[in-house]
């Protein structure tokens, strides 16, 4: 019992494939064991049963997916703008010609979270009056500072000097 399921993992592993995509990038998903005309259709699929398109002799059919795919010229699955939610198996099933053999693969694609930074807010514009206003104001304040500082400090000498008088000789 054990061997069928180590012979279980490894068809698993053969027929798997691991992509890493980036959040708001495009992702192209190639489809193992696709040999130019050697098949009549290759169908996408978002496992477990999410279609998401077809090509078949040419034409190119779109199912009702929850978001925008195309295929490439080489029958690759190209996923526009990824997001978290694309993260997941992706199949793809190739349908042979007449006395070809029918074959799928699978792609696993994991997109990590998308880090956004939050805009950094900008400080208002004040209107120009209040701009003047408050110039002013710290302008006038850098003026009295150092003579209400001067006469604060002089005030307390005086007061110091009064309670002691210097002796008179």
């Amino acid at each position: 019992m054990l061997l069928i399921y180590v012979k279980l993992a490894l068809l698993h592993l053969a027929t798997s494939s691991q992509e890493f995509g980036n959040c708001k990038e495009n992702a192209t998903l190639k489809c193992d064991g696709i040999k130019e005309g050697s098949f009549n259709s290759i169908t996408w699929t978002k496992m477990p049963s999410s279609r998401i398109i077809r090509r078949s002799h040419d034409k190119i059919q779109h199912y009702q997916f929850n978001r925008t795919a195309g295929l490439t010229d080489e029958n690759s699955l190209l996923l526009p703008d990824l997001t978290p939610e694309d993260s997941g198996i992706y199949e793809c099933q190739i349908g042979a010609k007449v006395g070809g053999q029918n074959t799928e693969s699978k792609v696993v694609l994991e997109v990590p979270v998308c880090v956004t930074e939050p805009p950094t807010p900008e400080p208002p514009d004040l209107p120009i009056p209040q701009t003047i206003c408050c110039f002013l104001v710290i302008c006038l304040l850098k003026l009295l500072l150092p003579i209400i500082v001067a006469q604060v400090f002089h005030g307390l000498r005086r007061d110091v000097k009064s309670e002691n008088p210097v002796p008179l000789s």
